[in-house]
């Protein structure tokens, strides 16, 4: 009996020796194997850097590659957006889920989602455009995406952007000057100095100027815009925006917008108002307003038509100047060219309407940020009033305003222009 207990014995130490042999083995390999399955952030973030892109960050949360970036490199937004998922795609070879976070001043604009395999699926023709249109998700919120968070690397603060670009203004029909029109070359200098907080300084170098200049000024250099603007973006696609310093119209002031978007930006109604002063850098012609203080308020309603990229909006409230009125918009995007028409009526003047477009100005494709970095201005844009009324739903522009900002980041006019850029 005793050897076949000593037997039992052995096999059983035999049997406990191999199985602590496996476990070892599968703690050993499998940390191995996870480690090989995840992507190297650190070279992602490298490659989105290089590439110029600024406050890019690469993190995984809850099994989702959360990645950050912001596009000054780039003139359209989908482009950039194709390039970094282009960069992404050399790097990520596992099956895993993205989630791409578009920055704007550092504020999160766009999210996007979708999986690693289904891009794969598209660039190798096994998907069509249609079918990744399908599972590529595009929203302008997440609750979440406070939690998304990592050292920032290439970051944009103080890099000062000197974009130059052209600047018209016309009307036609006076009987003493059949054509007037104020044609310059802007310079303007962009700065972000911290989150959401932008610096905006223009100057005006005129070409031909005689269109509300006074004739001793129509050959001087003056300032254009000098404000200072702050962004922020709250809950639930509520949006605030407030600018102070040198605006157009000779107004000096403060402007404030508050604005919350319905139905992933379907939908919006917003608050504008405002107080300014005369102030001009060059002589001043006369004038027929009894005072130069104003305050302004306009409410305003915007509805766009997803499926033919239109956008309506109806203005109405107290103008610059007292002017009661009302200013209803229609536009319409051509991937980067907008074409809009506008009719307005007010209680000191008639009915008054007129055309505006915004066209893109080559290269599509920026110098890199270091500290200094001269470009044109993305787009040349104009608006002509068929009757020149200055008292006639007249606002002033700081230079950053909602309605123009949020157009290119409409989340379904996004989506299918990035469907296009990808192809």
């Amino acid at each position: 009996m005793a050897p076949s207990k000593f037997l039992s014995f052995e096999c059983l130490l035999k049997c406990s020796i191999s199985v602590l042999c496996h476990i070892f083995l599968f703690f050993g390999i499998v940390p191995s194997v996870h480690s090989q399955t995840q992507p190297d952030l650190e070279k992602i973030q490298a490659e989105l850097v290089f590439a110029g892109f600024e406050n890019v960050f690469a993190t995984t949360v809850d099994n989702v590659l959360v990645v950050g970036y912001e596009n000054r490199r780039f003139r359209f937004e989908p482009r950039g957006c194709s390039e970094v998922m282009h960069i992404l795609g050399k790097n990520v070879d596992q099956d895993l889920s993205l989630l791409l976070i578009l920055y704007r001043n550092q504020i999160p604009m766009l999210f996007f989602k979708y999986e690693s395999n289904h891009y794969r699926d598209f660039v190798s023709e096994k998907f069509t455009p249609d079918e990744f249109l399908e599972v590529l998700e595009v929203s302008a919120d997440n609750p979440e995406f406070e939690k998304f968070k990592a050292p920032l690397r290439n970051k944009s603060q103080f890099k000062a952007d000197i974009a130059i670009g052209p600047q018209v203004k016309a009307q036609f029909g006076n009987f003493d000057r059949p054509v007037q029109a104020n044609i310059n070359l802007v310079p303007e200098l962009n700065s972000l100095l911290a989150k959401g907080l932008f610096l905006k300084t223009q100057m005006i170098l005129p070409v031909y100027n005689n269109y509300l200049i006074p004739e001793q000024a129509e050959t001087e250099v003056r300032p254009g815009i000098l404000a200072l603007n702050q962004i922020i973006r709250l809950e639930d696609q509520v949006f605030f925006s407030a600018s102070a310093g040198f605006f157009t119209q000779d107004r000096a002031g403060i402007d404030l917008e508050l604005k919350k978007y319905f139905s992933d930006g379907r939908f919006a109604i917003g608050l504008n108002t405002g107080y300014t002063v005369y102030h001009a850098f060059v002589p001043r012609q006369i004038e027929y307003f009894e005072d130069d203080s104003y305050f302004t308020g306009v409410f305003s309603a915007e509805y766009r038509f997803s499926n033919y990229d239109l956008t309506t909006r109806i203005l109405a409230g107290n103008f610059l100047y007292n002017d009661i009125a009302a200013r209803f918009d229609i536009l319409r995007q051509f991937g980067e060219v907008n074409i809009g028409f506008f009719a307005s009526v007010s209680k000191s003047s008639e009915v008054n309407g007129g055309f505006n477009f915004a066209i893109p100005l080559p290269p599509g494709k920026f110098m890199k940020f270091r500290y200094l970095r001269l470009r044109q201005t993305k787009y040349f844009s104009w608006e002509y009033r068929a009757k020149g009324f200055v008292k006639s739903a007249t606002t002033y522009d700081t230079g950053n305003e909602l309605y123009e900002v949020m157009l290119e980041y409409n989340p379904v006019f996004f989506k299918k222009r990035l469907i296009k850029e990808l192809q």
